[in-house]
This record gives C-alpha cells, sequence and structure tokens, in this order.
C-alpha cells in the first residue's frame, strides 16, 4: 500500500481551505498530547507565547477542522492586541498564566483522589 494517504473524512481532503493533511488549527506548540482511554478525547498541552499555557481537547466524535485560536488568542486572552474576535475558536478546557508555570505538558487523564488534590 502507499506509505501515506489523507483519510477521506478528513476536514479537507482535496485541499480548499487548508492542506489536505490538516485536521485542526491553531495550536502553538503543543507538547504532549494523549487519548483520554475512557472516551477517546484527545488532550494536547498547547504552550503558550507571552503569558498564557492551555490545555485542549479535540472530542473523539469531531468532525475536525476546529481553530482554536492562535495566534488571535493565547489561551482565552487576546494576543499582541486589547480586543480580538473569538467567533469560531475553541475554548481551552483549561488555562493558567505564568504567575503559576511557565510551561505546559500534556499528560494522561487522570479520574482518581490520589495526589495533591485528593489528599
Amino acid at each position: 500500500g502507499d506509505p501515506y494517504a489523507i483519510p477521506a473524512d478528513n476536514p479537507w481532503p482535496n485541499g480548499g481551505d487548508a492542506r489536505p493533511e490538516i485536521w485542526a488549527y491553531g495550536l502553538r506548540n503543543p507538547w504532549r498530547f494523549s487519548f483520554d482511554r475512557d472516551t477517546g478525547d484527545l488532550y494536547i498541552g498547547d504552550v503558550g507565547q507571552n503569558q498564557y499555557e492551555e490545555i485542549d481537547v479535540q472530542p473523539a466524535g469531531a468532525q475536525g477542522g476546529t481553530n482554536y485560536g492562535w495566534n488571535t488568542r493565547e489561551a482565552m486572552h487576546c494576543f499582541r492586541s486589547n480586543s480580538c474576535a473569538s467567533d469560531g475558536f475553541a475554548d481551552p478546557v483549561a488555562e493558567y498564566s505564568h504567575d503559576d508555570g511557565c510551561s505546559v505538558t500534556g499528560g494522561m487523564v487522570y479520574r482518581g483522589s490520589a495526589g495533591p488534590a485528593g489528599q
């Protein structure tokens, strides 16, 4: 078989608005990601630029074509502007400022109670 193929259900399988390989866009620097073993959702740690880090989710049943907002927004905040349109962007499920940490690394989804929040 061919070593490389574009799935027919990709958002732009024939090109047009984006290259056929693109499934989602608007991520700045996704640094590790994982699939939730229970739901199949994809969790993405996206490293910010100036002030904010974010965690994004691509639901398992998504049709693709999701825009996570970079470089109009950094997490849920306007980037390089005091105001920006947010229509059409998927919001992160979590964000934090560089006051709390300066880089995000994606990891596994955990539903247990052990650890700092469960003690």
